[in-house]
């Protein structure tokens, strides 16, 4: 039994036929999306397999921080909706999300971003962090005006 699974005291009953043997099923609650039932111990108990050729009633693996549903088009990371990060986040955010596990509020996200910029050489002091100025910054291959501001004010002299 996994850790991340509850376990409840549910159970399916497998009963074989020609003999008569019956095996319990412990059913497993998710997070999310259906009940499973766990057959991990069903050859062991029984010598026989299980066959799903579509692949269509079979869970894989266990995660805690993805959930896919094919057939509805459900694809999670940690909660949220992929289609969502990809359209609404930018890449620090999405760095920020896989360190940390949730996406940073905005107090986070401009530490975040300070914290790049630092570990890149790249020094903001004695400046208010100008969030236009940082995604300069971060888009230097952008050529416009403010060449000479981050050249001037940061030491920093985009290619």
């Amino acid at each position: 039994m996994s850790k991340s699974s509850t376990k409840t005291s549910k159970s399916f009953t497998l009963t074989e036929n020609s003999t008569g043997n019956s095996f319990e099923l412990p059913v497993l609650e998710g997070s999310v999306g259906p009940r499973v039932i766990d057959v991990r111990n069903l050859y062991a108990e029984t010598g026989c397999f299980t066959y799903d050729p579509g692949y269509t009633s079979t869970g894989s693996c266990e995660s805690t921080i993805t959930y896919i549903d094919g057939e509805d088009g459900v694809l999670l990371y940690r909660g949220y909706p992929i289609q969502d990060l990809a359209e609404k986040c930018d890449y620090p955010e999405i760095c920020y999300l896989l360190l940390y596990g949730e996406l940073p509020t905005e107090l986070q996200k401009s530490k975040f971003d300070r914290l790049i910029f630092l570990r890149h050489g790249i020094s903001l002091c004695g400046v208010v962090f100008d969030t236009l100025l940082a995604d300069y910054l971060r888009d230097s291959n952008e050529k416009h005006g403010l060449d000479f501001i981050s050249e001037r004010e940061f030491g920093f002299k985009p290619k």
